[in-house]
């Protein structure tokens, strides 16, 4: 009994591996959306913090969901239901079970981000095209200014980097503001 408990141990994490890398290798050519098309498909953008973090199962016991509250400081699009803002993805950790989806953007407690959201088919918000949605604001060291850093979940890759102003700039202009 002991030998079959180990080997499900080892065994579930490399099939999860397994599972991320065959993820990671069909989505590697998808198409990057740009800010405009994020823009004027998003039915909110808030730019805030990241409040409380938490994971649960569903209803039925077959998938994790992490819930995350976005303090907002400005809302660029849309008028959001709630304060904070909610908003779900797919994935986390719930007790000693969870799942990892390869494109999901991870966050932390405290982290600024700008998010572009759309709703679920359940009406709940999620962030829009996975890690697509997502601009972290850090400042630069050398200047002090806030940058908005969109990057490639798992490498860490930076796909985007614009100055804060630049990305309120181009929302407003996709959206003929």
């Amino acid at each position: 009994m002991s030998a079959r408990v180990q080997w499900v141990s080892y065994a579930q994490p490399l099939l999860f591996l397994v599972g991320v890398v065959l993820s990671t290798t069909v989505n590697a050519g998808a198409r990057q959306l740009s800010i405009d098309e994020l823009s004027v498909n998003a039915k909110v953008i808030a730019l805030g913090r990241i409040g409380a973090v938490t994971s649960s199962w569903n209803r039925e016991r077959t998938r994790v969901f992490t819930r995350m509250d976005l303090q907002p400081e400005e809302i660029l699009k849309g008028t959001p239901s709630g304060d904070p803002i909610s908003f779900v993805q797919p994935g986390g950790l719930s007790g000693n079970a969870g799942s990892v989806v390869a494109e999901a953007p991870a966050f932390t407690k405290g982290e600024r981000v700008v998010l572009f959201l759309v709703p679920r088919r359940d009406g709940q918000l999620a962030v829009m095209a996975l890690f697509q949605g997502k601009f972290s604001v850090e400042r630069d060291p050398t200047s002090g200014v806030d940058m908005a850093v969109r990057r490639a979940p798992g490498s860490g890759q930076t796909l985007d980097r614009i100055t804060l102003e630049m990305l309120r700039s181009r929302v407003r202009g996709a959206l003929g503001k």
